[in-house]
């Protein structure tokens, strides 16, 4: 699988207004459980993808880092993922 730059084309895509913000979580998904397709059957990485769609919707952080990354096509990364409390 090919490396993916940042910001993706989906991503470019949603903040320029091409894209909905569901299309973008959808890309998201579809892209995360690619290297689980020759391990699952179709039906399992479809209910795996509305879980985590689900998911995607109701988590507070995942909520606002997505809204982060929503914002306006400026060129910067959004800030590091890091645990509590490590620098």
């Amino acid at each position: 699988m090919a490396a993916e730059t940042y910001p993706s084309r989906a991503l470019g895509a949603l903040r320029r207004g091409e894209i909905s913000l569901r299309a973008y979580l959808k890309d998201r998904v579809h892209h995360a459980l690619m290297p689980l397709a020759s391990r699952l059957t179709p039906r399992q990485l479809r209910q795996v993808a509305a879980v985590l769609e689900a998911r995607l919707k109701v988590d507070p952080v995942l909520t606002r880092y997505v809204q982060k990354l929503a914002g306006p096509e400026d060129g910067t990364a959004p800030p590091a993922s890091r645990p509590g409390g490590v620098r």
